[in-house]
């Protein structure tokens, strides 16, 4: 009778270990740090090691180009700071952009209505902050602000690694009407002819970080 009980308790033992290795099985894993998230998550950068970079301010710069029908103006915008972080594959950070700083060599006039409350009213929002969330399908993503208004934003652009930099270059299209920036725009006022200036501001991106050791060198 003794041999029986031991073999069916040694068998009830059996069924519960097994019952709980499945259990274990079926356990989603927890994401390795609090970047990485499913709606996150991406990967693209899998195998870069964790790095934190701070952007070169003296050799990043943003080129403009904005049009009309008859004409063009071109142009140049400085970042202020910028950070990022790569973690698990993951990149976020921020750039923060020195609005003071737009400048065209199409004549003091052309700036200074640049600068006036026409388009960027640089007195009131000095500055403009890309907050970035990742970098998926060769786009960098997250929240783009400009005279205090957010935008959710995808800004096609390649990520280059050397050692210690990363560098980001592209050309992206910003729509300003999204901004609240509507001066002469033909999508928002009718019957402008050659006066309408187009609601797309071209810009490309030539900024370069460099990985900081964390001793604020």
């Amino acid at each position: 009778m003794k041999k029986i009980l031991g073999i069916i308790l040694i068998g009830i033992a059996v069924i519960l270990v097994l019952r709980i290795t499945g259990d274990r099985e079926e356990v989603e894993p927890l994401p390795r740090n609090e970047l990485q998230n499913e709606a996150l998550y991406e990967g693209e950068l899998d195998g870069v090691e964790d790095a934190r970079y701070l952007a070169d301010t003296d050799n990043s710069l943003l080129t403009w180009k904005g049009k009309t029908v008859v004409k063009s103006h071109t142009g140049t915008l400085l970042l202020e700071s910028g950070e990022l972080q790569t973690i698990n594959g993951n990149l976020t950070g921020s750039f923060t952009i020195d609005m003071n700083s737009l400048a065209t060599p199409d004549g003091e006039g052309v700036t200074n209505d640049l600068k006036s409350e026409n388009f960027f009213d640089v007195d009131i929002y000095p500055t403009a902050e890309f907050e970035i969330a990742n970098y998926s399908q060769g786009e960098l993503q997250g929240d783009l602000t400009i005279k205090g208004i957010t935008q959710p934003v995808s800004l096609p652009v390649s990520l280059s690694l050397g050692e210690n930099t990363m560098r980001i270059t592209g050309d992206v299209l910003v729509d300003r009407t999204l901004w609240g920036i509507e001066y002469r725009s033909d999508s928002v006022f009718s019957d402008l002819g050659d006066k309408a200036i187009d609601d797309n501001l071209e810009i490309n991106i030539d900024i370069l970080l460099k990985a900081n050791n964390g001793t604020g060198e």
